[in-house]
Formats: C-alpha cells, sequence, structure tokens
C-alpha cells in the first residue's frame, strides 16, 4: 500500500510543488485545502492519487483528524493566517498524536539572535519559534526545510520592480545590494521533488536536520545577465536605494538579511545539498525562458 502523506496549505506555491510531486512519485495525497471549490484545487483534486481535505486549519476539530493514518507530512503555514506562531504549534502536536512518522516543516531562520536584534522579522521568527517547539517533542521525527528566495517573484513587483521600457528592454530596481548572492530556487517545479527524496531517504538521515533548499547562490546583477542570455532581452537591474528601515518596514528587515548575505543563519552547503536532493533542477535561464512572465509595457 502506498504511503500516505498529508499536506497543508495544499494551493499554496511551496504546498502545491509537494502535493504534485509525492502524487507523481506514487504516494498518496491528503491535501488540505479551505474550499474544494476553487480552481486550484479543482487542479490539485485531477490529479492521480490526490484526495483533498477541504476544512480550515484553524479549526481544532477538524486538525484533530486531519492527519489520522497519515505515514508523513508536509507543514507550511503563512504569515497571513491567524497566529501562525500558535497555528504551527496545533498542527504539529496533532501530528505527533496521530503517529506521523516523518514531519516535514518548512521553517525559517530568526536572524535576530545573531544580530542583537537588528534583522528581527516577525514572518521570519514566527515560524522559527515552531521549529523550536517541535524540538521539544518527544519521539517526533521531524525535519525543517528553509526555501529559499522564489524565482517566481521576478513574475511581480514584490521582490523588486520590474518594468519593460520603450526599447523593449526590462528594468529592474529595488532595494537588494546588486553584488549579494541570494540562495534562489523555481519553487514550482524544485521543491517538491526535494522534499519527496526527503521523505525517501527517511529520518535516519533528516531527524532533526536543517535543510537549505536552494539551487543557485547568484547576485541580482548575476540573475539579470541570466535573464538576457536567456530570452535575448536585455535585463538590467539599478539599485534604488541603500538605505533601510527595520524597526518600520518589515522589507527592509529581508533587504537586510539579503544584502548581508546571512539567509541562512548555519553552517550549510548551498546549493549542495538542495541539488542532492534534487539532481534534476531547473536552472535559472531555464526559469526565465519557461516561467518567467516578462511584463508588457504599459501603456
Amino acid at each position: 500500500m502506498s504511503p500516505l502523506v498529508v499536506v497543508v496549505n495544499a494551493t499554496g506555491a511551496q504546498s502545491s510543488s509537494v502535493v504534485r510531486a509525492a502524487a507523481a512519485a506514487g504516494f498518496h495525497v491528503r491535501a488540505q485545502v479551505r474550499s474544494i471549490s476553487k480552481p486550484e484545487a479543482q487542479t490539485l483534486a485531477a490529479l492521480p492519487n490526490v484526495t483533498l481535505a477541504e476544512g480550515s486549519v484553524e479549526d481544532t476539530s477538524f486538525v484533530s483528524t486531519l492527519f489520522k493514518d497519515a505515514d508523513y507530512a508536509w507543514v507550511n503555514t503563512t504569515f497571513f493566517q491567524q497566529d501562525e506562531t500558535a497555528l504551527g504549534k496545533s498542527l504539529a502536536l496533532a501530528a505527533k498524536e496521530a503517529g506521523v512518522k516523518h514531519y516535514v516543516y518548512s521553517s525559517l531562520p530568526d536572524h535576530s539572535k545573531f544580530t542583537n536584534g537588528k534583522w528581527r522579522s516577525p514572518v521570519f521568527a514566527g515560524k522559527f519559534a515552531v521549529e523550536e517547539y517541535i524540538r521539544t517533542l518527544d519521539n517526533f521525527p521531524a525535519t525543517f526545510v528553509i526555501v529559499g528566495g522564489y524565482l517566481e517573484n521576478y513574475n511581480y513587483n514584490f521582490w523588486v520592480k520590474v518594468e519593460r521600457q520603450e526599447d523593449g528592454s526590462i528594468a529592474m530596481s529595488g532595494k537588494v545590494d546588486p553584488d549579494a548572492k541570494l540562495p534562489s530556487l523555481e519553487v514550482e517545479r524544485d521543491l517538491g521533488p526535494a522534499v519527496v527524496n526527503i521523505f525517501k531517504q527517511g529520518t535516519e538521515k533528516w531527524n532533526q536536520k536543517r535543510v537549505p533548499l536552494a539551487f543557485e547562490n547568484l547576485s541580482i546583477t548575476e540573475i539579470a545577465k541570466r535573464f538576457t542570455e536567456a530570452t535575448g532581452i536585455k535585463t538590467t537591474y539599478q539599485q534604488t536605494s541603500k538605505d533601510l528601515d527595520p524597526v518600520n518596514n518589515i522589507m527592509d528587515i529581508t533587504y537586510g538579511i539579503s544584502n548581508n548575505e546571512v539567509f541562512f543563519d548555519w553552517d550549510c552547503k548551498v546549493p549542495d545539498e538542495a541539488r542532492e536532493l534534487n539532481p534534476n533542477w531547473h536552472t535559472v535561464e531555464d526559469f526565465a525562458k519557461n516561467k518567467w512572465k516578462k511584463p508588457e509595457l504599459k501603456q
């Protein structure tokens, strides 16, 4: 009988990648979604080996049965949920009580612990608090995946501004240091297969380990150059400001972490570990050719 993996927040970027990879690998997937009627949920439901579990992870009665009979679990919560830290703890406890054999949690470092509080992001710190809690649970095999910067962020004016110019070129701009190395990956196609291999390789190798998932470590200047080479469209990057306000601006905290090259806060092998987990990862050039939503010229 195929092993059962529960995936929380299954329509999200990280979790949907895990659903697709696990289903393709022959796992049975119980994919938690808030609403089965949404198009994203229906897309997952059409995959072989996938069963949707409709309900809110904030509903304790629903969570109490979510992990029933599961062998594995992938859990990624979001900052936009009611109380991400409390939610993360309740999900871990429910999985432990259900007897999940290997729990993989999408965590983040708390950079304030080694920067004298300067780069404390509530988004990062909340996830790290859940990781610390999970480590206190006796006889609960768990692994902590730290996901690098999404290449998909270049599809939106989120991480940096991406604009088409009159001459057809593409200009990126923002607060990112042009020379700082950014650990990154394409989440859609590359995260899921790595997580599936963590499950396959088992707790003997990965119990209580932190796994840095980033397949490239390039500056944004290098990324722009590779976009140019891959697409034939001249792409450049310009830093607009070096001034950061980590007290009042959450995004400035993230820029500070990236610009100081401390995203992964422990001694780890980037990108070697990720590439070993998913040898078929996709390059920046491949992303640029096949997944980059190049902006149109504003009228």
